[in-house]
C-alpha cells in the first residue's frame, strides 16, 4: 500500500512540474513576442480588454426592465404639453409588447437583442411551435430588432429618451 501511495504521489509531483514548465515557457514565449512586436501585441491586449469588458458588462433582461421603468416614470413626470412624441410612443410600445411577453432577449456573449415574437412563448398555438413558420434570421434582425444591448445599457432605449421632455411640435 505504501509503495503504491509513493508511486502516485511520484506521479503528480511530476505532473505538476511539467504543468508549471509549460505554463512558465508560455509566459516567456508571450514576453518575448511582446518585446518583438510591442505594437501589435497592445492591439491584441486591448482588443481582449475590450472583448472581456464587454462580456463582463452584457446587459440582462433585468437591466432592460429597470431601464425600462425608468423611462416610464421620467415620461409620467413630464407634462403631455411638453412630452416628446417619439419617446412617448416608443416607451408605450415596449411597455405593450411586455405585457403580452412578446419582447425576446437573445444573448450574443458581447451584446444582447431585444427582438419582438409574435406569440408569448407560453402560448401553445401551431404557429408557435412549427419550426417551419418561425421567423428566418434575416427577417429578425431587419424587421423585429428593437433594442441593441452594449455596456451595460440598451442603446435605442436611450437614444430614444435623449429629449424626452420636449416637444418639438411646440416650438414649431
Amino acid at each position: 500500500m505504501a509503495i503504491a501511495l509513493s508511486r502516485v504521489s511520484k506521479k503528480i509531483t511530476e505532473f505538476i512540474s511539467l504543468l508549471f514548465n509549460q505554463y512558465k515557457n508560455t509566459l516567456v514565449e508571450i514576453k518575448d513576442g511582446m518585446v518583438q512586436r510591442p505594437i501589435k501585441s497592445g492591439f491584441q491586449l486591448s482588443t481582449l480588454t475590450g472583448l472581456i469588458y464587454l462580456l463582463n458588462n452584457n446587459p440582462s433582461e433585468q437591466c432592460y426592465l429597470d431601464q425600462l421603468l425608468t423611462a416610464r416614470n421620467d415620461l409620467l413626470v413630464v407634462g403631455d404639453n411638453i412630452r416628446n412624441p417619439s419617446s412617448f410612443e416608443f416607451v408605450s410600445f415596449l411597455n405593450q409588447c411586455q405585457g403580452e411577453r412578446t419582447l425576446k432577449r437573445l444573448d450574443l456573449g458581447v451584446i444582447s437583442l431585444l427582438l419582438r415574437m409574435d406569440l408569448s412563448p407560453d402560448c401553445a398555438l401551431y404557429i408557435n411551435q412549427c419550426d417551419f413558420l418561425k421567423p428566418t434570421y434575416m427577417e429578425l434582425l431587419t424587421e423585429r430588432l428593437v433594442d441593441i444591448g452594449v455596456a451595460g445599457r440598451w442603446r435605442v432605449l436611450d437614444r430614444k429618451m435623449i429629449d424626452y421632455d420636449v416637444n418639438p411640435d411646440e416650438w414649431s
